[in-house]
């Protein structure tokens, strides 16, 4: 067995997940990821997709030719996986999409966005996939802003304040962005050998202990746009950039979580300061980062 911590859960794995950093002692874990046979459905689902079916307390994932995932509660992942699957990709998709599902049903607000460092509060990049998330957050530790989160931005209410969750060491980029923000091939690793995407491991250099979240981009393409522009958002408009920026967001109606969920955005909002950066999708992520150095180092 090893034991991790991550998100802020102690967790107890059958396999070595490299991506968590180093194993720590034994632990009675909030989540345990274990290997055995899963059903084939489940009777009580909501949702039944492709590759999803979905009730209130579990949800059932299936990768094609890389593993089947049953996610009970936010207390046990267990992965069935297929015979040909590469193990790389399994935890791939277990990294991402299967424990993201887990900290829904634990209760956090899941953004879907990259987090860096700033004045020793957490500010927040969220966007649907391909909008730069990791790229500008890649670029902006480039600049000195020390890593704290890709992908999943799990967020609690705590004394009436939003705190960012520790999460997983590891910034995902694509192999042609590498070499732009000065990475070296030697610092990054092959998620699998069916993608062209890198991780850059920061176990080392991530905070082990919750941020406050002091500030969340929207990242938004505009192909008209001729510069960057940011404006910032309120009210309504503040609520729904969280709502839609919520990793899985549709999912949720169908785990009976929609009323707490919206709950957790509407005392998110009331907290943190939200903007939407405007970019047409050529300007450079270099350009992008030092309007975001730039307007940061004014507040």
């Amino acid at each position: 067995m090893y034991h991790y911590t991550t998100f802020g859960l102690r967790i107890r794995s059958d396999i070595e997940l490299p991506e968590l950093g180093e194993p720590g002692r034994e632990e009675k874990p909030h989540l345990t990821i274990t290997f055995r046979p899963i059903p084939g459905e489940l009777p009580d689902a909501l949702y039944r997709g492709k590759s999803f079916q979905i009730s209130p307390s579990q949800v059932l994932i299936r990768i094609e030719q890389v593993a089947g995932y049953l996610v009970r509660n936010g207390q046990e992942i267990i992965i069935d996986p297929s015979h040909t699957a590469e193990m790389d990709l399994v935890r791939v998709f277990l990294l991402g999409p299967v424990i993201g599902i887990a900290l829904h049903q634990q209760g956090f607000l899941v953004l879907h966005g990259s987090s860096v460092l700033w004045n020793h509060q957490a500010i927040i990049f969220a966007g649907a996939s391909g909008s730069g998330k990791s790229t500008i957050a890649g670029a902006l530790i480039r600049r000195g802003f020390p890593f704290l989160a890709d992908d999943l931005c799990p967020l609690r209410m705590e004394n009436n304040m939003p705190l960012l969750l520790p999460s997983i060491p590891q910034l995902k980029l694509m192999e042609d962005v590498l070499p732009e923000l000065d990475f070296s091939p030697e610092s990054a690793v092959r998620l699998s050998s069916v993608t062209a995407k890198y991780g850059i491991s920061f176990a080392e250099k991530i905070s082990a202990e919750p941020l406050p979240v002091r500030m969340i981009f929207i990242l938004q393409s505009e192909p008209t746009e001729k510069d960057i522009r940011m404006e910032q958002l309120s009210g309504v408009e503040k609520f729904n950039a969280l709502k839609d920026n919520t990793y899985r967001f549709p999912l949720l109606h169908y785990m009976n979580l929609t009323t707490r969920h919206f709950g957790l955005v509407t005392s998110v909002a009331k907290q943190v300061t939200v903007y939407r950066i405007i970019r047409n999708t050529g300007i450079s992520v270099e350009n992008t980062a030092a309007t975001v150095t730039e307007f940061l180092s004014r507040l």
